[in-house]
C-alpha cells in the first residue's frame, strides 16, 4: 500500500480512499456473490450514482408474462448501495419507496440510482428502473445509512479493509 492509504476511525488502512469510483464499484462486484450470480453489470458510474444492468432470464417473470416485481427492486436497492460504493460511502437500506409505474415485458432492465443528499450518516437516493425499450418500470425514493464497516453481513472487504 501507498503512503495515500487513508485509515478510518478506528486505525484501519483504509484502500478504497485512493480508488476511483469504477474500481470501487468492480470491487464490490467481485465480492457480491448475489450480484455475480444473478448477471448484473454496471453501465455507468459516478461519484454520485450508478447505472446498472440486468439480463432477465425466462424463470424471473410471473404467470403474467412480465418480470416479477421482486427484480426491479432487487436492481433498484443493488444500485442504490453502490452509489454508496461509487462515493467511497458504503451504505444499506434503511427504508424505501417503491412506485411500479408500467410493467416490465423486455429482456433487459436497467437502474440508475443517483444520491441527492446526505446529512451526518444518512443518504437520500432516487433510482429509477427501466425496460430495455426505456420505459421506467419502477421508480423508489431511498433513504439508507453509511457503514464504515458492512458488519451484518461480515464482509469487510467491501468498505476497503
Amino acid at each position: 500500500m501507498t503512503d495515500s492509504v487513508q485509515q478510518d476511525e478506528s486505525g484501519e488502512q483504509n484502500e478504497s480512499a485512493t480508488q476511483t469510483p469504477r474500481e470501487r464499484v468492480q470491487h464490490q462486484i467481485d465480492h457480491d456473490a448475489a450480484v455475480q450470480w444473478l448477471g448484473i453489470e454496471f453501465l455507468e458510474v459516478e461519484e454520485t450514482g450508478v447505472t446498472l444492468r440486468l439480463p432477465v432470464r425466462d424463470e424471473m417473470r410471473n404467470g403474467f408474462g412480465i418480470v416479477h416485481g421482486g427484480f426491479p427492486y432487487l436492481l433498484a436497492d443493488t444500485a442504490f448501495a453502490f452509489s454508496g460504493t461509487a462515493a467511497g460511502t458504503p451504505m444499506v437500506t434503511h427504508q424505501s419507496n417503491t412506485t411500479y409505474t408500467a410493467p416490465a415485458k423486455g429482456s433487459v432492465l436497467s437502474a440508475t440510482a443517483k444520491i441527492l443528499h446526505r446529512y451526518g450518516r444518512n443518504v437520500i437516493c432516487d433510482v429509477s428502473v427501466r425496460d430495455d425499450d426505456g420505459t421506467v418500470v419502477a421508480y423508489l425514493s431511498m433513504h439508507g445509512v453509511v457503514s464504515k464497516k458492512v458488519a451484518s453481513t461480515g464482509n469487510s472487504k467491501l468498505a476497503g479493509n
